[in-house]
């Protein structure tokens, strides 16, 4: 379902000729209360066929035919608001689709208690961040963000190449030629497990108006190398970035993955620490020695943007 686009109460994807939909709202309930709006949706649109219906008190689930399509809505209700998820496909599509329905609906959490993880399409132009890992132009970065590139640059330095990456860590290795007075990063030798961190990136272009001003974020590292955010920030663009603890020192690499909520509000992506250790690693695979020197952290950041076809 490449398309995507707003809808009255929410987000709507569709397949290229909409014969599969799936909309996603969400309801103040100071607007309409969960057994009227369960009545709405048996009869709105009005050519709605209820097959099957269910109300609850915390919820309510519909399904039938809604003109030529077969359809089924999931509701939720909880601390003053109803979030749902309706699902349409083409009666041609029932022997694809039907089979995977009930997974579909019922793996829809309206309420969910962390982020969840959602693939999304690949961006024409993508922005994040890469480190500075050798004074020969080596830069390590997110591997999701270097994969399917036509072009890769990095800003201030030139194109970029990309020589190697590692699906198990998440990491990708770019050079880049022709360049002097680079600031290699140092890995922290024995990284911290747990604690407060700082991320270093440069964000979207479109989160500073155009800028490319390095950002400092503060953040947590929790258990199983998860990171959880001080305060909803704006986060497009950050992947990449450099995670630092409070002496300064490289714990890693920042990897965030994209999903969705059904929610008119920002939501943070989940985010995780590719560790040092597993880039001292990485590096070390590909005959790049890692940089003993501890110097600037903040100055071995760099722009990574990949243009895709």
């Amino acid at each position: 379902m490449p398309q995507v686009r707003d809808a009255a109460r929410g987000t709507r994807w569709s397949a290229a000729h909409g014969e599969v939909q799936v909309e996603t709202f969400r309801i103040p309930e100071s607007e309409i209360k969960l057994a009227a709006l369960f009545e709405q949706q048996k009869k709105e649109p009005a050519n709605r066929k209820v097959e099957s219906s269910a109300l609850r008190d915390d919820g309510f689930t519909i399904s039938g035919l809604q003109g030529l399509k077969m359809f089924s809505v999931r509701a939720q209700r909880r601390d003053g608001e109803i979030r749902g998820l309706i699902l349409l496909f083409d009666q041609m599509m029932e022997t694809i689709v039907a089979g995977v329905t009930p997974a579909i609906v019922s793996a829809f959490s309206p309420f969910p208690e962390r982020s969840m993880p959602f693939a999304t399409m690949a961006k024409p132009v993508e922005y994040g961040n890469g480190l500075i890992v050798s004074s020969r132009g080596h830069i390590v970065t997110d591997r999701s963000l270097a994969s399917g590139c036509q072009v890769i640059v990095a800003a201030g330095l030139g194109d970029a190449e990309r020589i190697a990456e590692d699906r198990d860590s998440g990491l990708a290795l770019l050079r880049v030629y022709g360049t002097r007075n680079l600031t290699p990063l140092a890995l922290a030798p024995d990284a911290s497990k747990k604690g407060d961190i700082t991320l270093v990136g440069i964000p979207d272009p479109k989160e500073q108006n155009g800028a490319k001003k390095l950002t400092e974020i503060k953040a947590r590292l929790t258990n199983g190398d998860a990171i959880e955010l001080r305060q909803s920030v704006p986060m497009a663009g950050f992947s990449g970035a450099a995670a630092l603890d409070p002496q300064g020192r490289v714990l890693g690499l920042m990897e965030m993955r994209n999903f969705v909520l059904a929610s008119v509000d920002p939501a943070t992506p989940p985010v995780r620490l590719i560790t040092a250790d597993s880039i001292r690693a990485f590096l070390t695979a590909n005959n790049v020695p890692p940089a003993e020197q501890t110097g600037d952290a903040k100055a071995s950041v760099v722009r990574i943007i990949c243009v895709r076809k």
